[in-house]
């Protein structure tokens, strides 16, 4: 038998790494792995996932001489909370199955592992049984499913692109240059499925919009305390649009998903998951743990609201629409006018505002940068949210 599959950063050995590399061709058969050293990675950036650099020592032929672990998160809360969402087998199967056939620089992957239970589309089915129930009693299920921290082991291992780029800084932000030049990447990706033609149909590739009163749910569950906690950060105007989603949320869900052309969404696409040459341009886009089928406008809306000053002109706004929807006619997209773009773009800064709190009163921030993160995200999604009616 081989070694297991690592649930903890201990669990990346000698042995298991010099089976694991060897089967995936990083090494070959007459290396072997005799040394690791582990430091963890990515404190206060992400919530559902755990980041460590593996320093590697091998005898014979040398294999990479570093690379990125990852793995479930050991915050109980935040591991069910993925659970729930099925990040863990969809992030592996985008990265082993998808992305080597997209236009967007992706990491090289050493290892992709998901040991799948065999239970993941009754998961699903499951998921879709509760859509019908009361809105009240899916309040209690969602609670209760975030106490379910069970996980099949989960691994990824990614080139290490810390050498020669940079990472984005998801607090510090950025400049509308620079979104701009990321929006050259993005476009062709969306493009290269546009129609949700060639996406998979697999459970794990399920549109959100299925489950809609689950998400709203959700929202309802986290309202108060977001509001509480948060509250002090948004206008009235954005409170008064907070309050309208309570009413509107699941069918703005529902209409976003079903209405407007559909492609492949990254869904997290912000600049902590970005890393940039020297020429600011994107070297690569990693995390794809909540990659789903959806509007294009929401890659669009939650990488500018999550990117850019809070005092950031709204022209400047409509200059990145505009642009990126020129990327998108040259990439061959011809069914998209600009007006229901625009349109669209405003469409999600609404459903941003539900996804706000979701989860909220469940999941740990980790350090003082997942606050701040949280916290300037907000700020900057307020700013955005004005150009939104009341």
């Amino acid at each position: 038998m081989g070694e297991p599959t690592p649930t903890t950063m201990a669990g990346f050995t000698p042995a298991w790494l010099t089976e694991e590399l060897r089967r995936g061709g990083a090494i070959s058969g007459s290396t072997t792995v005799t040394s690791v050293d582990r430091k963890t990675l990515g404190e206060g950036e992400g919530f559902m996932g755990e980041l460590a650099r593996l320093t590697i020592g091998y005898s014979g032929e040398p294999g990479p001489a570093t690379m990125i672990a990852k793995i479930p998160t050991q915050v109980a809360h935040n591991r069910a909370r993925g659970r729930s969402l099925g990040v863990y087998q969809r992030e592996v199967r985008v990265y082993a199955d998808l992305l080597p056939h997209l236009p967007i620089p992706s990491p090289a992957v050493y290892a992709a592992i998901y040991e799948e239970t065999g239970e993941e589309p009754d998961v699903l089915a499951q998921m879709l049984k509760a859509e019908k129930l009361p809105l009240w009693l899916l309040r209690v299920l969602i609670r209760r499913a975030a106490l379910n921290a069970d996980v099949p082991p989960t691994v990824l291992l990614l080139e290490d692109l810390g050498a020669h780029a940079r990472v984005g800084d998801q607090v510090v932000g950025t400049s509308v240059d620079v979104v701009g030049r990321a929006l050259g990447s993005l476009a062709p990706f969306h493009a290269a499925s546009w129609g949700a033609h060639d996406i998979p149909d697999e459970p794990y590739l399920q549109s959100p919009a299925v489950i809609s009163r689950i998400f709203h749910a959700g929202f309802r569950n986290s309202y108060k305390r977001f509001i509480a906690e948060m509250g002090h950060l948004l206008s009235p105007h954005t409170v008064a649009l907070l309050r309208s989603v309570k009413k509107t949320g699941i069918q703005r869900r529902r209409q976003l998903y079903s209405d407007p052309p559909q492609c492949l969404l990254h869904v997290d696409f912000r600049l902590d998951n970005l890393f940039f040459d020297t020429n600011d341009d994107i070297a690569c886009v990693i995390d794809w743990q909540t990659s789903t089928p959806g509007p294009a406008a929401y890659d669009l809306c939650y990488f500018i609201t999550g990117s850019l000053p809070a005092n950031t002109p709204e022209t400047a706004i409509d200059g990145l629409i505009a642009q990126y929807h020129e990327h998108l006619m040259a990439a061959g997209v011809t069914d998209y006018p600009l007006e229901q773009l625009q349109a669209d773009y405003n469409a999600c800064l609404m459903l941003s505002l539900e996804g706000l709190p979701l989860g909220f009163d469940e999941l740990e921030f980790g350090d003082e940068r997942g606050r701040d993160l949280i916290e300037g995200w907000i700020q900057r999604l307020d700013a955005r949210a004005q150009r939104v009616p009341a």
